[in-house]
């Protein structure tokens, strides 16, 4: 029935070597039977909550008129503990990607050594220069505007209003250099100076 299995047996010096006339072997072992009768074999139960075994030894009890214990409810398993998490590896920063509004900028504050040599010597023609580069970099701006998306394109929109301002300052500046050589008194050659100066540095705030 398979509920039991061969556990062990008594050792041959228990009986004396003898047992109603028969010899033990030499070479015996506990775990078999050559001869009857042999030393006292002893059996165990292979699993005791085997339902076949639960039946027969609740039939035996009932058999003897003792009393039936209640069946044995096997415990619940365990649950399985889950794994530790994994550490992750620690993440290496990734570099920013170039941002495609950075040349233009570039652009921009390469103006800045023509203001510098603008307020050294004030002059039209370098004005007019200046005005050239501004315009070119402006619709240069404007057209990356139509073409770039989120985070770019403020940045594009951004760009033009600076240049726009300072490409607004241009005539201010003209106005200014003007009064400079053509004033009669010099307290309004001075003045025209000031202002010249200060919206000189206007235009360089806007690209810097």
């Amino acid at each position: 029935m398979g509920l039991i299995t061969f556990d062990h047996a008594e050792a041959p010096e228990y009986w004396g070597d003898v047992e109603d006339g028969a010899t033990v072997p030499v070479g015996y072992t506990r775990a078999s039977r050559p001869l009857a009768p042999s030393p006292r074999h002893y059996y165990r139960i292979i699993n005791p909550a085997d339902p076949r075994w639960v039946r027969l030894g609740t039939s035996y009890r009932e058999f003897l008129g003792e009393e039936v214990p209640p069946p044995r409810v096997p415990a619940p398993p365990e649950p399985e503990k889950p794994p530790p998490p994994k550490e992750k590896p620690p993440r290496k920063p990734r570099k920013p990607e170039p941002s495609e509004v950075e040349p233009y900028e570039a652009r921009a504050r390469e103006i800045l050594p023509m203001l510098d040599k603008l307020a050294r010597s004030p002059s039209l023609a370098l004005i007019d220069e200046i005005e050239n580069e501004l315009l070119d970099l402006g619709a240069e701006v404007v057209k990356e505007i139509k073409k770039a998306k989120g985070a770019e394109r403020e940045k594009f929109q951004l760009l033009n209003i600076r240049i726009r301002r300072a490409i607004e300052d241009i005539g201010p500046l003209r106005s200014s250099l003007h009064q400079m050589e053509t004033a009669e008194l010099a307290t309004r050659r001075e003045a025209a100076r000031r202002s010249f100066n200060a919206t000189l540095r206007v235009v360089r705030e806007d690209l810097a």
